[in-house]
């Protein structure tokens, strides 16, 4: 490009607007902004409103972006799936060890398997002393025995939800420092 063309860039009004309005003419075309950041991506969802969000793709992330590359990258391909490229994904993937996963052999049967609660709220449950309800058996009085083993599993959940509670607690800590 000659001296003149960049001169004209730098000292006259840059129709950024325009050009995206021209790019927009074509409503299968999908535009990929190609380096870090997302800053021309940004420009250009601002200058066309009535765009998909999914037309507009950011390719590598911004500088200071807490994502990793590859996750970016990864995403990116998604949206452009997403807004109907024809994406090569044995290339995508080439060089991935990938596994197989065995599946049953038999028909998934549609069997429910979920604990049913004697009542619709858990008991309150004393952290300071863990000790689940007692299991002992009363001889003959099984809606007893069903009602004693109901109070025992919400019981444990009870205590396995507070465990995952208090994880999340520590992970986000350490996350925010």
């Amino acid at each position: 490009m000659a001296a003149d063309y960049w001169a004209k860039q730098l000292r006259h009004t840059v129709r950024f607007a325009d050009g995206i309005a021209e790019l927009r003419s074509d409503p299968d075309r999908v535009l990929l902004e190609v380096g870090p950041g997302h800053s021309l991506t940004s420009l250009a969802k601002r200058s066309s409103p009535t765009t998909p969000a999914n037309d507009v793709v950011n390719s590598l992330p911004h500088a200071r972006g807490g994502q990793p590359d590859e996750a970016h990258l990864l995403k990116s391909v998604g949206q452009l799936w997403l807004a109907g490229v024809d994406v090569d994904w044995h290339e995508l993937h080439t060089g991935d060890k990938r596994r197989r996963v065995p599946l049953p052999t038999y028909p998934f049967e549609r069997q429910r398997y979920w604990i049913d609660s004697a009542s619709p709220t858990a008991p309150a449950v004393n952290t300071n002393q863990p000790s689940p309800p007692s299991t002992t058996k009363q001889n003959g009085n099984t809606q007893a025995q069903a009602a004693e083993q109901d109070s025992a599993i919400e019981w444990i959940v009870t205590q396995q939800l507070e465990v995952i509670s208090a994880q999340l607690d520590i992970l986000h800590s350490t996350e925010l420092s």
